[in-house]
């Protein structure tokens, strides 16, 4: 009778310990879970890469379209000259009142 009871409490005891088994395998199954959601995937990275690399060209694609310094140089000349043209007209103007004046 004694044998019998240490049976049923060995087999007590080893449920016991297999549904702490399962406990904690469930937790590490959660975890793991919770972990592959947070951290992307290869192909999720590759796709990103991807996207990347696409952005990347299509802002060097507008940046080559886009008005460089150097398109400003001959308008910025011409202004220079036609403010040079308004001084002198306003210089030989003052100096053509003091001669009639004069």
């Amino acid at each position: 009778m004694k044998t019998e009871q240490r049976h049923d409490v060995s087999i007590a005891l080893i449920q016991k310990d297999v549904e702490y088994i399962k406990n904690s395998l469930t937790k590490i199954d959660t975890t793991l879970a919770i972990f592959d959601r947070n951290f992307a995937r290869k192909e999720e990275l590759v796709a990103i890469e991807k996207l990347i690399e696409n952005l990347h060209k299509n802002v060097q694609a507008d940046l080559a379209t886009k008005v460089d310094r150097t398109d400003f140089d001959p308008i910025k000349k011409t202004l220079m000259r036609i403010n040079w043209m308004v001084i002198s007209a306003v210089v030989i103007g003052l100096l053509a009142l003091i001669i009639k004046a004069g």
